[in-house]
Formats: structure tokens, C-alpha cells, sequence
């Protein structure tokens, strides 16, 4: 028995039938709507379906982010050690700092004073009054 059929029963019984047969109108409405879309089991498997997406969908996104950050942290590791490594730097950095040579005396030519000569503070090498830098191992020098 459909459901218009037994609200045409109790039509007949009880004065407030007419709003139960609307109701009852837009109800099959709407069910009739659902069953276009699908059944309830299909509704609930859509549903399910979906989440997994989203959730698929999030972790996709979180994978993707994670190996783009790895990627470009490893293209940073490349290019800098294409350009040296921090300790190769922070000796650099402290070559660049001027330092006094090291033994310093007056170079004579006989009686004759030719200028000042010592030792590199770095690599011990020798050293002459008009150098700037060390030719050995690049020391930086301050000579006043």
C-alpha cells in the first residue's frame, strides 16, 4: 500500500488528514529526489568515498609539500657547496682579518735598510713588508 492510499484512509477519520496528505506530498517529493541521485546505500558509499577523497586529497598536499621542501633544501645544500663549505668560509673569514706578521726585522743589503721582512701569523711562510696578503696561504696582513 502506498502512502497516499492510508492517508486516504485516515482521511476520512480525522479532520486534520488534508496537512497529513501535504506532508506526506512533500515527502515523496523529496524522496523521489534522493532516488534520483541514488539509493541510501549509494548516498552512503558516495559519502564515504568523499571523505577518503578529502583525506586523500590533504595527505596528497602534505606529500607534495614535503618533497618539494626536500627538494629545494637539497638544490640549497648543492649551490652552496658549489661555492664552499662553512668551514671554508670561516677560514676564509678569518684570513680576511688583518694580523701582524710574525718576527719581524729589517732586511739589510749590507749597510743598506731594504725594507721589513717576519713570518706569515698563519703558515709561518716568509713574508715582506710590501705584501698585503700572504702568497702562501692567503692571510691578510697589517703591518703598521
Amino acid at each position: 500500500m502506498e502512502l497516499k492510499e492510508s492517508a486516504e484512509i485516515l482521511n476520512g477519520n480525522r479532520p486534520d488528514c488534508q496537512q497529513f496528505l501535504e506532508n506526506v506530498a512533500v515527502l515523496e517529493r523529496t524522496l523521489a529526489e534522493y532516488q534520483k541521485i541514488g539509493t541510501v546505500d549509494e548516498l552512503r558509499e558516495m559519502k564515504k568515498n568523499y571523505k577518503k577523497f578529502k583525506q586523500n586529497k590533504n595527505k596528497l598536499y602534505r606529500d607534495m609539500h614535503k618533497k618539494l621542501k626536500a627538494e629545494y633544501i637539497k638544490g640549497q645544500e648543492k649551490a652552496l657547496e658549489a661555492i664552499g663549505t662553512v668551514e671554508e668560509f670561516k677560514a676564509l673569514k678569518e684570513k680576511s682579518v688583518a694580523k701582524k706578521p710574525l718576527c719581524t726585522t729589517i732586511a739589510k743589503d749590507k749597510d743598506t735598510s731594504v725594507g721589513m721582512i717576519g713570518r706569515c701569523p698563519c703558515c709561518d711562510g716568509i713574508i715582506a713588508e710590501d705584501m698585503l696578503w700572504c702568497e702562501d696561504c692567503g692571510q691578510k696582513l697589517d703591518w703598521h
